[in-house]
């Protein structure tokens, strides 16, 4: 029995809509005989006053990753090439063949442009900008500046009509508005209310979040996101359930510019990035000073776990206190994009 992922809410989950069983008996009855000739060996294994040796593989991480990485993987010191940018199996190639940290790679192998700047960043503790196209990239945006960020939950239950199990089902938004270069940074904020998702005769959360939205957004300019491609399919995902928003909710999506372009590609690295181009990585390698570690909710798991709690009524805690630091924790990540576009602008200002 597994979730149906097709599965809509509506109204009292219906369990036999929800799951979807599967006759898996000839599969099972395939294994008996595995079962039959390994039992023995199971048996010693758990017996022997000694860990057996396994060495460690891509098995570690297939289908899914161990449990006892952290014990099989103590001698892979860090920095390794098991932290190179998307590998592709370089990684295990280079392990195989004697070669453990980055910084032994050896110059004459191929390594894609973004790997080679993280192996000379290793090496040399080099840095990499490429100006005119961060330029260029930045030529693009328009101003009034919109700089956007979503906050969702994807439970496996969906926790209101019209959502699918696991769908990203938003529930506060972060907006700062930059009208200009030096202009003074305005901020918008919404935070549903938790009680509209069990009480049908309240007023729909998400209807409620683009109505704030369209009140907050102007007609023109860009909408800066971190991965703007979350943001536009949490929208697009909305269009189903509020037909009458469909025009302006396409319009939003055509007007997404994305931050996180210039370190995908590559345009500006530092060493302090490694191996990830995501925010979180991003936004302390070029401004260290900034931080979450204020805040009592400083990440999106925990933003999204405290807020489905509210849904479920499983919450303990102070509930205004808390709806405070999921607005502060949003805010915060916004800002840290208007902080990304001032670095970028400042690097490439000639």
């Amino acid at each position: 029995m597994h979730i149906n992922n097709a599965y809509v809410k509506q109204g009292a989950i219906n369990p036999i809509e929800l799951f979807t069983l599967s006759d898996i008996t000839e599969q099972v009855k395939s294994k008996q005989a595995w079962v039959t000739e390994q039992l023995n060996y199971l048996h010693e294994l758990l017996d022997a006053a000694t860990e057996p040796v396994k060495e460690i593989g891509k098995h570690c991480h297939s289908p899914f990753a161990c449990d006892y990485m952290h014990h099989c993987w103590q001698h892979i010191p860090q920095q390794s090439v098991f932290e190179l940018f998307s590998p592709r199996g370089k990684d295990w190639e280079m392990y195989e063949s004697g070669i453990t940290l980055l910084e032994e790679i050896p110059e004459d192998l191929a390594l894609t442009h973004r790997q080679q700047l993280q192996v000379e960043g290793v090496k040399f503790n080099r840095s990499y900008i490429d100006k005119p196209a961060i330029k260029e990239f930045l030529a693009t945006f328009q101003f009034p500046l919109y700089f956007f960020d979503f906050e969702t939950v994807f439970p496996a239950i969906p926790p209101i009509d019209g959502a699918s199990p696991f769908q990203q089902t938003p529930f506060q938004y972060s907006l700062h508005i930059l009208k200009s270069t030096d202009g003074e940074l305005e901020h918008r904020e919404f935070l549903a209310n938790s009680a509209d998702y069990r009480d049908a005769s309240h007023s729909d959360p998400r209807r409620l979040l683009l109505e704030q939205l369209q009140n907050d957004i102007g007609s023109t300019g860009s909408i800066v996101a971190y991965n703007a491609t979350f943001e536009t399919g949490v929208l697009k995902s909305l269009i189903p359930l509020f037909p009458e928003f469909e025009n302006f909710i396409n319009d939003l999506c055509t007007r997404f510019v994305d931050l996180l372009i210039p370190f995908r590609s590559a345009w500006y690295y530092t060493p302090e990035m490694g191996r990830s181009a995501s925010i979180k990585s991003v936004l302390p390698a070029l401004a260290p000073e900034f931080s979450y570690d204020d805040l009592p909710i400083g990440n999106g798991g925990d933003a999204s776990e405290t807020f489905l709690a509210m849904i479920n009524d499983t919450f303990e805690g102070d509930i205004e206190e808390t709806r405070q630091h999921l607005l502060r924790y949003c805010e915060r990540d916004t800002y840290g994009m208007v902080v990304l576009w001032r670095v970028l602008k400042e690097k490439t200002r000639l």
